[in-house]
């Protein structure tokens, strides 16, 4: 008959509700503490951002009394012993300046540190079922094939081995016919290289280059020297520079600040008798689209007319003008700048992937869902709560499934976005089939 395995069982309650167990098989370390990187987040500032709790050395297990922990134990007799109690009894003794309890005479126990409440007993594990396969039977029909095979393609494999198989000797040179020999014995003809002009002064080869060139010149065919003469014909029919420009003058609001002439407007306005301020206005508000504002109530005014006269249409560029000294502005974006923070408790895992694998997977998605609820911060800066998602690993290391099975934040766009972002963790593959976890989040704002 195969021994049962007794190993120590470790769960955590907090709110009432059982959020994770653990089981201490191989030595190692259970640890608590207010930081991110801990088996287990606890909200009490008397403890160290990580400690050791509970530990397995060797076959015997045990646990630190930390600072603020109260509970009750109970020894394997049936006698209830307080912390305080086990501290000055046989149980405990002091090793790195801590009291330490040993678990060899304790059968269960009952610890609390701030918020966390810690249950533990030890459990008896059965042992691995044991597969009575039944003896495997010889196929007598599948051995005769595969011999009668074998020895076929070994027959086959010494003929070719032995066997004498004529080869022809490759053809001379004079035996391939003659239009392949060509192609290969025959060198390709050379390209001509082009001539250049050495040692010769530079007025000769001025001279030979103004040869070269007449000749080019008497050999074109006289269909090109037509399309030329249409050409030049082409560019002298375009206006000239200066003509555009004087007839742009003559055209519009330049027409009338270019004038020149005696009776026109801009002459009317900086005429000695009228003064520097004569006409302007006048001349500018006959000019459609400008406008010139003497105040902002003027502009108003006139931008309700406009919407008054026609409903719907266009404004005026003269309805955008502005009273001396004022301007217009854009007006700057408000930018909301949040703080958050994010605590998550200890959390219940099903399967055969360690806890603290998970949790250091989860630490690494964190900014993703810190995204998250500071976006929901933007829009509702009180925003607050706990959220517990439960997500379901594959064999292959991706998250299948994700939902929220509680929330008091009350924003479904936070918490849908959790879950996205949690879909896209990845895990190491499980060992033994897929593992579930339920892992709590709490959001708080920082300021």
């Amino acid at each position: 008959m195969q021994r049962t395995e007794r190993v120590l069982k470790v769960a955590v309650v907090q709110n009432d509700i059982i959020t994770g167990e653990f089981l201490l098989r191989e030595s190692g370390k259970f640890t608590v503490g207010t930081g991110f990187n801990v088996d287990v987040h606890v909200n009490d500032e008397s403890l160290p951002r990580k400690t050791t709790f509970f530990f397995k050395k060797g076959p015997r297990y045990g646990f630190v009394i930390l600072p603020g922990a109260r509970g009750k134990v109970v020894s394997v007799e049936g006698r209830v012993y307080t912390l305080d109690q086990l501290v000055n009894s046989e149980f405990s003794r002091i090793e790195r300046g801590a009291p330490v309890v040993y678990l060899d005479r304790i059968e269960r126990g009952k610890i609390i540190i701030g918020d966390t409440t810690f249950l533990f007993k030890y459990i008896e594990l059965p042992p691995p079922p044991k597969l009575d396969l039944p003896a495997p039977k010889k196929d007598w029909r599948y051995l005769s094939i595969l011999a009668v095979s074998l020895l076929i393609h070994g027959a086959l494999m010494y003929y070719l081995g032995t066997a004498n198989v004529k080869t022809t000797a490759p053809e001379s040179l004079q035996a391939i016919p003659a239009r392949f020999a060509k192609l290969i014995v025959e060198k390709p003809p050379e390209k001509p290289k082009p001539q250049k002009v050495k040692n010769l002064p530079i007025k000769a080869q001025k001279e030979k280059v103004g040869e070269n060139k007449g000749k080019v010149q008497k050999t074109r065919p006289k269909e090109e020297a037509g399309g030329g003469t249409s050409t030049r014909r082409a560019k002298a029919a375009r206006p000239s520079k200066a003509a555009l420009r004087k007839k742009v003058r003559s055209v519009g609001v330049l027409a009338i600040l270019t004038s020149k002439s005696a009776g026109g407007s801009v002459a009317d306005v900086i005429s000695a008798g009228a003064g520097v301020t004569g006409d302007l206005d006048k001349v500018l508000s006959e000019v459609g689209g400008v406008g010139v504002a003497k105040s902002t109530a003027e502009v108003l005014a006139a931008a309700k007319r406009r919407r008054g006269a026609a409903a719907g249409g266009g404004a005026d560029i003269g309805e955008l003008a502005v009273g001396p000294g004022e301007s217009i502005g854009l007006g700057k974006k408000k930018v909301v700048r949040v703080r958050s923070r994010i605590l998550t408790g200890a959390f219940a895992s099903q399967g055969s992937l360690d806890s603290r694998v998970i949790a250091r997977v989860v630490k690494l998605g964190m900014g993703g869902i810190k995204y998250c609820y500071e976006m929901g911060l933007k829009r509702n800066p009180k925003l607050a709560g706990k959220v517990v998602v439960e997500f379901v690993i594959g064999s292959g290391g991706r998250v299948r499934t994700a939902r929220v099975t509680f929330s008091s934040l009350g924003d479904r766009e936070v918490e849908s976005c959790i879950v996205r972002r949690i879909l896209r963790f990845r895990f190491p593959p499980p060992k033994n089939g897929s593992v579930r976890v339920s892992y709590p989040f709490i959001f708080t704002s920082a300021g």
